[in-house]
């Protein structure tokens, strides 16, 4: 049937809206032109619509009965953002595809969406807790688009560090046809194209949280506006932070940004990466080496090869984050400040992957009011950041405030579910207050997110530990060596639990390993005196 010229207008007004960035305007001309005509390829524009606006249950109702890839590619991303994740897979996963292990047989255009719709199917099974299926699909993806960063990202965080996941070999030309040769076709026609096939920001809902009330608007600490964090409460310091759950035993001090501390070196110089090419993909490929490393806690490999990225991309507020992350892993909490401090003054907007790590930092350094002006600041910013949340909950931490912080920390979970890091935090706290069942279970919901999040493995054994199950505590600090094994803390409580154990010389070995990795501090060489 010929289309009339409303319908044309419509569409055409459709585009415009959502090219300029007016999704409610999207929505209303939409409605008026699925009623105007209730067609398939209406009922798309509508949907997609609706997901601009943020309404993905009116989307998926919109695409309920509608079999086509590009409708169920539009399903599938609503599905997604309502945590859905069994309809959300059966929309993705073409009738072709037996078994996961085998998707390279399948063709790519197969999948609704194309490679964005086998990227989102890897996100679908790796939230369900089906890691060699998303794995399998994260390369697939990955595979037919170069581009897929996203894709990338996921095969890191299962640990997935080869590098021919970006082989040398691909081309800028290369990558852009197998994008080409995929593209999905667009649902609205000009004057404004827009891309459907682009996932929307997806909710972080898993289904036992789904439930949850919803975020508390009034932002109020117990005691009035967070704004009152800029002039902290000074609290009582100790010198052997040890007893309150962070994997802390002080800093490792150093005088300016360096590579000289032993706990830095590379592993071997060809893990260096090469200077960035002027391609794209070599770009890529050099970014990946630092994420890969990253990812393996190579932390000193990781800064080697971020910092030598060119300056427009070493400074960025991404890159920089990165590199003070892999500091503060080895426990060079002056070296992640101050490049902490770049980040933010580069990009001050960036959140999350920065905002809760810094202020971490600041914690373990008890610098007080830098840590509380941070939180005003990310408060400010962003109040839908998880990130803000951990920064305000470490203030109150420092201050010896568990109450206040197990709020703030519970808040960031309530913002993004999905973030280990959050779990973790709220199970040190518990630590301090000494609720220990309650500290478990926070350190195993992190766990459950992220079984290589190894401050979790640490954290249940230092629950094991102050309960004196030695033998369980010792089971739990070798697996988190095991995932960060130049961390001189984790060698040091496991040289505890061993010497509690009696295993004295093996205690000897840990401890001083613990003294190897971080020779400045007292706390490690005060235990390796005990051990006779």
């Amino acid at each position: 049937m010929m289309e009339t010229g409303t319908e044309v207008a419509l569409r055409s007004a459709v585009s415009s809206s959502l090219h300029s960035h007016l999704p409610e305007n999207a929505v209303f001309m939409a409605e008026r032109l699925c009623a105007a005509r209730y067609s398939l390829a209406n009922r798309r524009i509508l949907a997609e619509s609706y997901l601009r606006c943020g309404k993905p249950v009116q989307a998926k109702s919109t695409l309920e009965d509608a079999n086509d890839p590009e409708s169920r590619y539009l399903y599938s991303v609503a599905c997604v953002d309502l945590n859905l994740l069994r309809e959300a897979e059966v929309a993705l996963r073409p009738e072709k595809l037996k078994d996961y292990g085998s998707c390279n047989d399948v063709r790519v255009e197969d999948f609704p969406g194309g490679s964005s719709g086998v990227y989102l199917l890897g996100k679908v099974l790796h939230r369900s807790g089906r890691k060699e299926a998303a794995v399998a699909m994260y390369k697939r993806a990955l595979q037919a688009n170069p581009f897929l960063w996203v894709a990338y990202e996921g095969l890191l965080f299962f640990g997935e560090t080869s590098e021919d996941l970006l082989p040398e070999n691909l081309t800028d030309e290369d990558a852009i046809a197998k994008l080409e040769r995929q593209q999905p076709r667009v649902m609205v026609p000009p004057p404004e194209v827009f891309d459907n096939t682009k996932p929307q920001p997806t909710s972080s809902m898993p289904p036992d949280r789904a439930d949850k009330p919803p975020l508390d608007e009034g932002f109020m600490t117990p005691t009035g506006p967070l704004r009152s964090l800029t002039l902290p409460r000074r609290a009582p310091r100790t010198s052997f932070p040890v007893e309150t759950g962070r994997v802390s035993l002080g800093s490792n001090p150093s005088p300016k940004l360096s590579m000289d501390s032993q706990s830095m070196e590379l592993d071997s110089p060809a893990q260096l990466a090469e200077p960035a090419s002027d391609s794209c993909m070599g770009l890529l490929r050099h970014i990946g080496r630092g994420c890969a490393a990253f990812a393996d806690l190579r932390c000193g490999d990781a800064v080697a090869i971020l910092s030598s990225l060119p300056p427009e991309h070493k400074n960025t507020g991404l890159i920089l984050s990165l590199i003070g992350r892999a500091y503060m892993e080895i426990g060079d909490y002056h070296n992640a400040d101050e490049t902490f401090k770049h980040a933010r003054s580069v990009d001050p907007n960036r959140m999350d992957g920065l905002v809760e790590y810094y202020s971490t930092v600041l914690w373990h350094q008890k610098k007080e009011f830098e840590l509380a002006n941070l939180a005003r600041k990310a408060v400010e910013t962003d109040r839908f950041s998880a990130a803000t949340w951990c920064a305000a909950g470490n203030c109150f931490s420092l201050q010896r405030d568990p109450n206040n912080a197990l709020k703030f920390f519970k808040r960031a979970v309530q913002v993004d579910p999905w973030a280990a890091y959050s779990h973790t935090l709220i199970g040190h706290e518990y630590i301090v207050k000494e609720d220990l069942d309650s500290a478990k279970a926070s350190y195993r919901d992190a766990l459950a997110i992220d079984s290589r999040h190894y401050n979790a493995w640490y954290g249940v054994g230092h629950v094991f530990q102050k309960q004196e199950n030695y033998d369980v505590a010792e089971q739990y600090y070798r697996e988190a060596i095991r995932l960060h094994p130049n961390r001189a803390t984790l060698w040091y409580h496991l040289g505890c639990v061993l010497f509690a154990s009696g295993k004295h010389r093996e205690a000897e070995k840990a401890l001083d390993r613990s003294i190897e990795l971080s020779p400045s501090n007292p706390v490690a060489k005060f235990e390796r005196a005990k051990v006779v």
